[in-house]
């Protein structure tokens, strides 16, 4: 059996690193419809080593923060840093550390159409998958004008391949959200 950090109870948040805090955030509120939920900052330690020892940053770097919520189960942490050694491009997909926000979407073209008019552009176009154990999912990369990577992900509404084979599940798509809370259905 396997074991887990002792007391966790889940995921509290995922964090990028970003050119512009405010851009960011404008982005995920405005046209992710997220909610932003704080702001801090700006943190620094000028004359002591706080920032390295607890953060793994240059000692002199001081950084501003913000959390936003996306939905019913994800809040996004964006950190602006302010360091000499801080590289200011995106990492290329393939890089170690590089990462992506994956939203399930309901209609890939519909929100894709959606996302254009907000500045966003495919990478190339959906994909739906075959031949592997998620074989049915439908995906398109989406660069934004943030720098973060987007996944659309949609699902079929019958099961995937690799759930005859265990019974672990992904996450099922929750209901849509608005200022990131779940919209109400009618």
């Amino acid at each position: 059996m396997t074991q887990s950090i002792p007391t966790a109870t889940n995921v509290d948040h995922v964090s990028w690193s970003v050119q512009d805090l405010d851009a960011a955030v404008s982005f995920c509120v405005e046209v992710l419809g997220g909610q932003e939920i704080l702001r801090a900052g700006p943190f620094s330690d000028p004359s002591g080593d706080w920032m390295s020892t607890h953060f793994d940053v240059d000692a002199r770097a001081s950084a501003s923060l913000a959390y936003v919520r996306l939905g019913a189960t994800q809040v996004v942490e964006f950190i602006q840093w302010t360091a000499t050694n801080r590289k200011e491009e995106w990492p290329l997909n393939s890089d170690v550390g590089a990462s992506h926000l994956a939203i399930h979407v309901g209609d890939i073209d519909q929100a894709m159409r959606y996302l254009k008019e907000h500045g966003c552009s495919a990478c190339g176009g959906p994909v739906l998958l075959e031949g592997v154990p998620h074989a049915g999912v439908t995906i398109l990369y989406v660069r934004t004008p943030i720098g973060l990577l987007l996944e659309l992900v949609s699902r079929p509404a019958h099961d995937l391949p690799y759930e005859s084979a265990t019974e672990a599940r992904l996450l099922a798509p929750t209901q849509e959200w608005s200022n990131g809370q779940s919209a109400p259905t009618n």
